[in-house]
């Protein structure tokens, strides 16, 4: 029950935030110099937390003059995100987190864990683009985005220019079509889900990884993150991933598999990086998730996974929270995922496009 009411105080959030913007918030984006904030972060201000809010904003600018810490893939920079962010340190924010995990309430390297994650539609989730693309990632990422509202923005923050925070630094407007190393910005409405608002999900769960980089990382089903076999074959299918589950032992992964020794699902409260907070509807609830590396960056097929028996709780666009069967019709996983018109992945990819022209429902 605990579940759900949060689901559904973070539909009426991000239908607040759409209400004052016009539009739903971006899956990442970047205030300033950090590309790591979320919808979960956006959606502050229209959650009863907009003090918060404008703390970790006023936190953002001030980065200038703080020292270097690692990130959490180990690399080390002078920026302000969810993993180091002052306001945020010692937090628990309870009503982001599901009672049935049992990490949920623990800190994760000081910040807290987050179960809800936005759903980056029936596609693999491309977490991030750099200057060295080709002209063909560039395509596919920017198809692949059309599938979801949470696609990854790259640039400015409407929430904060709306109030009033305008920050030095070069923060933009994140104006729609914007262009950052040929990434067009997606700054997404309602009117953008074709499919229907009752047909179409916005956020489901997760349960949380280890969170910590070790060399005995995380071997859990729900929570492990696969990071091996980044193939061609990984992409178009996805099925493969399901022969990692430990046929005499389904809660585990196989002791053979390489698991991602950054254990990303749900560690940082506020964070947009595809590992820690998106999920796909691909594989059906309670499958693995799966990296190119171990890293973030590249395509990811990350899922929806929960500890209520059978399932996972769904927060559809309407504002309505629904259990979705870990059984429920996944279509064609051996078949790679499309940019356009009606998703290979049965009702459960079809509740993840939103402009898919399936308009199924469970």
């Amino acid at each position: 029950m605990q579940c759900a009411n949060n689901l559904k105080q973070i539909g009426l959030a991000l239908h607040n935030h759409h209400d004052a913007l016009g539009t739903f918030p971006p899956g990442r984006f970047s205030p300033r110099r950090s590309r790591d904030w979320g919808p979960t972060f956006a959606i502050l201000p229209y959650i009863e937390h907009e003090s918060l809010y404008v703390s970790i904003m006023a936190d953002i600018a001030n980065e200038d003059g703080m020292a270097a810490t690692e990130d959490d893939d180990g690399s080390s920079s002078s920026r302000v995100a969810p993993h180091n962010c002052p306001s945020l340190q010692g937090l628990i924010m309870s009503s982001f987190i599901c009672p049935t995990d049992p990490r949920g309430r623990s800190l994760s390297a000081g910040i807290s864990r987050c179960n809800y994650m936005a759903s980056r539609g029936d596609a693999f989730v491309r977490n991030e683009i750099n200057s060295g693309a080709t002209a063909a990632q560039i395509l596919e990422l920017n198809g692949s985005r059309n599938r979801t509202i949470f696609s990854v923005a790259v640039q400015g923050d409407k929430e904060a220019l709306a109030k009033g925070l305008v920050l030095s630094g070069g923060l933009s407007a994140g104006t729609d079509g914007a262009v950052d190393d040929g990434v067009v910005n997606h700054w997404k409405g309602i009117s953008a889900i074709t499919d229907g608002t009752s047909n179409t999900i916005a956020f489901s769960e997760t349960l949380t990884s280890d969170g910590t980089r070790s060399t005995t990382p995380d071997y859990g089903a729900k929570t492990g993150v696969v990071a091996q076999d980044n193939t061609a074959a990984r992409r178009t299918n996805p099925s493969l991933a399901l022969g990692y589950i430990d046929p005499a032992n389904p809660g585990w992964l196989k002791s053979t598999v390489v698991t991602n020794v950054c254990s990303w699902r749900g560690i940082r409260f506020g964070n947009g990086r595809g590992p820690i907070s998106a999920f796909s509807t691909v594989l059906p609830p309670n499958s693995p998730s799966w990296t190119p590396n171990h890293g973030n960056a590249g395509f990811l097929l990350m899922s929806a996974t929960s500890g209520h028996p059978g399932g996972v709780n769904g927060l559809f666009f309407d504002g309505a929270v629904r259990f979705v069967s870990e059984t429920i019709d996944t279509g064609d996983l051996t078949q790679p995922s499309v940019l356009y018109g009606p998703s290979p992945y049965g009702v459960w990819g079809a509740m993840g496009s939103i402009n898919g022209g399936e308009a199924k429902s469970m």
